[in-house]
């Protein structure tokens, strides 16, 4: 559901005024919004094997991509002088 509501908010354009697009990234690139709870049951568990108590598969952990982020602080009229909105 997470995925659906996420999409559902790009669609909604929620996120316009809160993300400011960046060398032609503009939107989360991990969002799934074709993920159902039947697509991710399918994955087979891939950490925690050697002892059996797998539970983290491909379908319910972060990617090895997630968690990049950056702030820039600047005046209004730095960031006009370098066309950033």
């Amino acid at each position: 559901a997470s995925h659906h509501n996420m999409a559902a908010a790009y669609d909604r354009g929620f996120f316009d005024d809160l993300v400011s697009p960046f060398l032609g990234l503009y939107r989360d690139n991990n969002l799934r919004a074709d993920s159902s709870p039947e697509k991710l049951a399918k994955p087979k568990p891939v950490f925690g094997v050697r002892n059996g108590d797998a539970t983290m598969t491909a379908g319910n952990s972060t990617p090895l991509t997630d968690g990049a982020s950056v702030a820039l602080l600047s005046s209004e009229e730095w960031a006009s002088a370098h066309s950033i909105p």
